[in-house]
């Protein structure tokens, strides 16, 4: 593992920026592979956030709404303290970590961690935790890691002329008829192997590509899925017709906007605004054409509308 540089300001900035208030989902470039992993197999309800804050959520959260991280991180909006950072070594990942502080009272702490690699993309977010003990010992310098030179020879290691009396593995299968017999002989006759029919084991095994129709089938239809649950949270307790007429314009309105790139004052339009910027980011990657993504997005409107019309048969 290389020597990471310090946590730069602008990462922290950045972060600090979507979780007060907390806006889900986060931007996926500056998430860590754990958070990563459990939102693409173990996707959480859409409405427990602290499941999007990191890896392990705790399982009570839900009875105790007031201690949740999501609240913890609305209570600093009005206004908190950044404390020094530090960081942690814990054998395989490097991590750093900001207190956010209110009343000269530590609140959460905001966990990153550093990505090593080819396609490594250095200090991402890792999680908000609440004040308590671990068994990492943190500094306020970065620690040093061990060189990755040649590990020192042991003495357990095989002494000089070991490996002489052992044959190296051939690449071929024998499969003469007498491919059994001739294999036991060998034990006692020694036989000429160049003489032997043998069948070459193949090296290279050609890859099956995924067709791409079908991966970007498979990114529409997710992020369909995620455009209905945003529609039903903004259409919850909306029961008569001019109520759902009134939330589609609404939701429109707000959709637009946030593709023009305008900025919200409301709560529950800031939420919304981040979530439709998202999926439109993540909807360009597959479709064709500038108004793909808002034919989804009225589409979402026109089967909510669709289904709560009765039906002529009835």
């Amino acid at each position: 593992m290389t020597q990471p540089v310090q946590l730069p300001v602008q990462v922290i900035d950045t972060i600090l920026s979507h979780l007060v208030p907390p806006t889900i989902p986060l931007p996926r470039q500056l998430v860590a592979q754990p958070i990563l992993r459990r939102l693409e197999f173990v996707p959480p309800d859409i409405h427990d956030t602290d499941a999007y804050l990191t890896p392990n959520p705790d399982p009570s959260t839900p009875d105790s709404p007031s201690t949740s991280l999501t609240a913890l991180l609305g209570s600093l909006v009005d206004g908190y303290t950044r404390g020094e950072v530090t960081y942690g070594y814990d054998g395989e990942t490097v991590f750093a970590r900001i207190p956010l502080s209110r009343g000269g009272e530590t609140e959460v702490r905001v966990m990153f961690s550093y990505e090593d690699g080819q396609k490594a993309r250095g200090w991402v977010y890792h999680a908000v935790q609440k004040p308590t003990n671990d068994t990492l010992a943190w500094s306020e310098t970065l620690p040093q890691l061990p060189r990755g030179d040649a590990p020192p020879e042991s003495d357990t290691l095989a002494p000089k002329g070991y490996w002489e009396g052992f044959t190296p593995p051939t690449r071929y299968v024998d499969l003469s008829d007498k491919a059994d017999d001739d294999y036991w002989a060998s034990y006692g006759t020694p036989q000429d192997m160049a003489s032997r029919p043998r069948t070459p084991i193949p090296t290279h095994v050609p890859e099956k590509r995924p067709d791409p129709s079908d991966l970007r089938d498979k990114m529409e239809s997710k992020i369909m899925y995620v455009l209905r649950n945003m529609w039903t949270e903004w259409t919850r307790g909306a029961e008569r017709e001019d109520e759902l007429e009134e939330r589609a314009l609404g939701w429109l309105r707000v959709c637009r906007l946030a593709l023009e790139g305008e900025a919200f004052t409301d709560p529950k339009e800031l939420v919304l605004c981040a979530k439709i910027q998202v999926c439109q980011e993540l909807s360009t990657t597959v479709t064709s054409g500038e108004g793909a993504f808002w034919r989804m997005v009225e589409k979402v409107v026109q089967l909510r509308i669709q289904s709560s019309e009765p039906s002529g048969w009835e």
